[in-house]
């Protein structure tokens, strides 16, 4: 199937329709389509990720007066060799930056506020040897960027200048106990409370072993004050260990599991305090979105 984005209607929770489907990306040969953000106020533009394959260019689209996803508008190339699974859009709206988990780089791509296209300021190196960059949380003060290294079974920190390049604050935080070999595990997500005084990060296992959830106490910066935990999960999570933080309660993140298939809510202070089994026969899980 060829790399495909879709909009739905879903201004009745009951009734959610789909609007418009746009295939794009034909600049990644043989890609397909894994990862959307989008702006929060005009041109409301959506931004397209791909992976797998030739997945070195992404796409933005423009949005009709509805929310409708209406064309592509732009496509630009990171670099050969490239695969963005991940982006966020700074607090300012003004830069999006770009977890590259194949080349082991970060991007910043600037957002022209007018049209929603970008063009590229620059690009560092992951912090490690094929550390895998592969999804990026950013603090409410636009200060600080938290990176997931897939490879390297680790969260970075990274500052933010105010012409958007990215330098790395400190260690890099392990999301596995001593002993353990990262060759054995891939890291998945970072998530940020709601408040953002916590952050979540989230390790997959490759076998059978166990996956692993962390996480973090920030400072009213957005800086990294001490990891709170690192506790083994009840699966390896499958391909998919992944957290969301509550967008109404600071102290709890839903996680998801793809290999039997159960949702969890994790409290900062008490571990597990909810578990809901969805035997699909799928090992259903992948993300949670939260509703209020």
């Amino acid at each position: 199937m060829e790399p495909t984005f879709v909009s739905y209607d879903v201004s009745d929770p009951e009734d959610i329709k789909v609007e418009t489907t746009i295939v794009a990306g034909t600049g990644c040969s043989g890609s397909k389509s894994i990862f959307v953000v989008a702006d929060q106020t005009a041109p409301y533009a959506v931004y397209g990720n791909y992976y797998y394959g030739d997945a070195k260019c992404s796409t933005v689209f423009s949005v009709d007066e509805n929310g409708t996803l209406k064309e592509a508008m732009q496509e630009y190339i990171y670099q050969t060799g490239s695969a963005v699974h991940g982006t966020a859009i700074s607090p300012n709206e003004k830069y999006l930056f770009s977890a590259d988990t194949k080349g082991n780089m970060l991007w910043t791509h600037e957002i022209d506020r007018t049209t929603g296209q970008l063009s590229s300021i620059g690009w560092v190196e992951g912090p490690s040897e094929n550390s895998g960059p592969r999804h990026i949380a950013i603090h409410q003060s636009g200060n600080y960027a938290y990176i997931v290294l897939e490879e390297a079974s680790a969260v970075a920190q990274y500052s933010i200048g105010d012409d958007g390049t990215l330098l790395r604050v400190g260690n890099l935080y392990s999301l596995l106990p001593d002993g353990l070999d990262s060759a054995d595990y891939w890291a998945d997500e970072v998530s940020l409370s709601a408040e953002n005084k916590y952050l979540w990060a989230t390790n997959r296992a490759r076998g059978d072993q166990k996956g692993y959830i962390s996480a973090f106490e920030l400072d009213s910066t957005g800086q990294i004050s001490k990891q709170l935990y690192l506790q083994e999960t009840s699966t390896s999570g499958g391909f998919a260990n992944s957290a969301s933080g509550s967008p109404f309660d600071e102290s709890i993140a839903a996680l998801t599991d793809n290999s039997t298939g159960f949702v969890e809510i994790w409290d900062v202070n008490n571990g597990v305090i909810a578990h809901l089994d969805i035997r699909d026969g799928q090992g259903c899980c992948a993300n949670a979105v939260w509703l209020d």
